[in-house]
């Protein structure tokens, strides 16, 4: 072979090599600033729009708001009079031979992502006409925020069961002034007994603070980084240390003590569940472990969804969860709201607060 021939082969290489080059870094660049785009749209995406300002709870659901199309194509938010995600509005007394279950939390109670009827506190009545579920829950609460709306609403209608949901974040929640840069209640003890500050609540924080949280979240170097976490981290179930949950802990056992007592002097009983993240999927974490230590010392019914979730394959798991980029993301699908109201539903009949469907 001549030099030449050579030379002009290792030259053509070159510059395919560099033409390749080129065409990834390209596709990088139009990759990244469609995700950037992705994450501006969400950031914009504001939960409070079914939402308005309340001086006591920081914010609260809408009264009487429809919202087609919310979330995509038939994923609507209405919202009946009494504030409550729902287009039914709910009768004072309970009528006789039903069984009606206040679900309290925050968006994966609401059901963030999917539409009315859709979400597991919907599902949970779906299958016995002899049940109703109201739906309490607002994107954003924490565990505090979640007590005060259940007290100040409560008394207004007759229920017989309180699902009280939470994920691991709403229990720090319960002491933080703010949430994505909106103000909220700070539950304190003194003297032994839940004090309640912050108010009346801040209107409106920086819009700085409200997002910058929410961009990094949503960087796709953020979420590789997670599920490179979930699937090769070996590391054992975080060992509980009191130290770690500092001030929090006893905020929380008393804020379960207070919800326990209010729902009984409503004439209900409580359930405590605990819903898992897509991050929660690994192993327990610190609060999980706390959780399972102090709940059998309040003597309540706490259902662990987390456990219940590690027993499905994590490609099925990641199915439950709405993916980034889309609205309502990394709340339940469709088909997790189906999964969380059916095992939720199989714990509350095996504990005695809900009647088999007949």
């Amino acid at each position: 072979m001549s030099s030449e021939r050579s030379g002009g082969i290792a030259s053509l290489a070159s510059g395919s090599a560099v033409a390749l080059l080129v065409v990834a870094a390209t596709l990088v660049v139009i990759e990244g600033v469609a995700s950037w785009l992705v994450i501006g749209a969400n950031v914009e995406f504001d939960p409070m729009s079914t939402n308005e300002y309340d001086p006591e709870l920081g914010w609260i659901a809408k009264a009487s708001t429809r919202i087609p199309d919310f979330y995509g194509s038939g994923r609507s938010v209405v919202n009946n009079a009494q504030r409550f995600r729902s287009e039914l509005e709910f009768s004072p007394e309970l009528p006789e031979g039903m069984q009606r279950i206040v679900c309290s939390g925050d968006s994966f109670a609401f059901g963030s992502g999917v539409g009315n009827g859709e979400t597991w506190c919907d599902l949970l009545a779906a299958e016995d006409p002899r049940v109703e579920s109201v739906n309490m829950g607002v994107p954003g609460y924490g565990i505090g925020q979640a007590m005060l709306r259940y007290e100040q609403q409560s008394f207004d209608f007759e229920h017989t069961l309180h699902v009280f949901s939470f994920i691991a974040s709403d229990i720090p929640r319960a002491i933080e002034p703010s949430h994505n840069g909106y103000g909220r209640p700070v539950i304190r003890i003194e003297a032994g007994a839940l004090r309640v500050e912050n108010v009346p609540v801040p209107r409106r924080l920086n819009s700085l603070a409200r997002n910058a949280k929410k961009v990094v979240d949503e960087m796709r170097a953020t979420q590789v980084i997670r599920r490179l976490r979930r699937r090769f981290s070996s590391a054992p179930a975080t060992r509980y240390r009191p130290e770690a949950v500092g001030e929090v802990a006893p905020v929380a056992r008393e804020i379960f003590r207070r919800i326990q007592a209010s729902t009984a002097a409503r004439g209900a009983r409580a359930a405590f569940v605990f819903l898992p993240t897509l991050d929660d999927y690994a192993k327990p974490k610190q609060w999980e472990i706390w959780l399972a230590s102090a709940m059998p010392e309040l003597d309540v019914v706490f259902v662990n969804r987390a456990r219940d979730r590690r027993e499905v394959d994590e490609d099925l798991v990641e199915s439950y969860f709405i993916p980034i980029g889309r609205p309502g993301q990394t709340h339940y699908s469709r088909s997790g709201n189906r999964w969380a109201a059916a095992a939720l539903r199989r714990h509350l009949i095996a504990a005695g607060l809900l009647s088999e469907a007949s």
